[in-house]
This record gives structure tokens, C-alpha cells and sequence, in this order.
């Protein structure tokens, strides 16, 4: 019988807010990289910009795939 292993480990996905994914013309994600746009507020905190992501496909880069659509 296998012997069981426990991993602890933590996985950091990259995000930022969207200006700065803009500036990013040469990025190819990795087909299945999660690319997160981080939520934007305004000066008052409100939430201008909820939290968006794409998954790389690898071969389109950040700015050409589009966001992932989840279907409630």
C-alpha cells in the first residue's frame, strides 16, 4: 500500500489592476495560467471594479484572451 504524502504548500496566482495588464503587450499565459484582474476602488472605497480573470490558452497574449465567463 502507497504511503500517503501530505503537501502543504501555497500557489500564488499573478494579478494586478488592470492598467498595469494593459502595459503587458508581450505576455503569454501558459495554456491553464489564471491571470487575475485585482478589484479597483474609488477614493471613497467604493468598488469601481469587481475582480476579473482569464485563463491562458498559450498562445494569445494577456490582452487578447478574453475574460472567463462563469454561469450561475
Amino acid at each position: 500500500m502507497a504511503t500517503e504524502k501530505k503537501i502543504t504548500s501555497r500557489i500564488r496566482q499573478k494579478h494586478d489592476v488592470a492598467a498595469n495588464w494593459a502595459k503587458a503587450t508581450n505576455f503569454t499565459p501558459q495554456k491553464g495560467e489564471i491571470i487575475i484582474y485585482d478589484a479597483e476602488y474609488d477614493s471613497n472605497g467604493s468598488e469601481t471594479q469587481a475582480v476579473r480573470f482569464k485563463i491562458g490558452d498559450g498562445n494569445r497574449t494577456v490582452n487578447n484572451l478574453p475574460f472567463a465567463v462563469i454561469d450561475y
